[in-house]
């Protein structure tokens, strides 16, 4: 069970880095690298986040900062949390209605329908979870449940 949220006017504890790209990096994206995070609740439109990594830590190409991203728990809106679907070897990559592997998929209808969701790129928005599942929007506007988000900026935690 998770904490309740916190109110609209809970002391902020800190911030997290902004993306960061490294002059002449060959690893990087174009948008550069963006801090790594776990999420561990959710509550009314918050994520309860903890272990925060900065920017390019992980590839080895963080940022030297003056006060480094805040590094504890806490609650943050779910528009400023973003994603990838995970690969997780799930039957078919289609968004499902619940968070329950045998839920009933919203099936695609057009072409390349037969091929599900693509797993990269296409997360847009990350709106809830429930324990490994996470509720999303894809690219098209498809909203559904899918089992495993990641967080890793250089695969799809395959």
């Amino acid at each position: 069970m998770c904490a309740p949220r916190p109110p609209e006017t809970a002391e902020i504890l800190g911030t997290v880095a902004p993306p960061y790209l490294p002059a002449g990096s060959e690893i990087a994206y174009g948008s550069g690298w963006r801090a790594e995070l776990s999420v561990v609740g959710y509550k009314d439109g918050w994520f309860l986040i903890d272990d925060v990594q900065e920017p390019g830590a992980r590839y080895g190409e963080a940022a030297e900062r003056d006060k480094p991203s805040y590094a504890g728990r806490g609650w943050v809106k779910t528009s400023e949390v973003m994603a990838a679907y995970a690969n997780t070897q799930m039957p078919k990559n289609w968004l499902l209605q619940a968070p329950n592997i045998d839920a009933k998929a919203f099936v695609p209808t057009g072409a390349g329908a037969d091929e599900g969701l693509s797993i990269d790129g296409t997360l847009k928005h990350l709106l809830a979870c429930s324990a490994n599942w996470a509720l999303t929007e894809s690219t098209d506007g498809t909203r559904g449940w899918w089992r495993g988000t990641c967080s890793n900026q250089a695969t799809n935690c395959s």
